[in-house]
């Protein structure tokens, strides 16, 4: 699987420049652990494991410090 850096900075509704979505999946570099965004509000964003055991509330600047985006699908 492939994960790139989120890039720092303000997109058009207030998120980050490469824009988080729904659905998209990002890994902590801290401890490695997979997780889907499952919801979005204002400036905050819901994680959740991909096992569904666990849940983070983070602000979406937060994103671009602690976790890598998932790019693309794996070959």
């Amino acid at each position: 699987m492939c994960y790139s850096n989120f890039v720092a900075g303000r997109g058009q509704n207030g998120g980050t420049a490469m824009e988080t979505k729904v659905g998209d999946t990002v890994r902590s570099i801290l401890n490695g652990i997979e997780y889907k965004v499952k919801k979005i509000v204002k400036r905050m964003a819901v994680l959740e494991s991909q096992d569904g055991k666990s849940q983070i509330l983070t602000e979406l600047e937060n994103l671009n410090l602690f976790y890598k985006k998932k790019r693309g699908k794996a070959v």
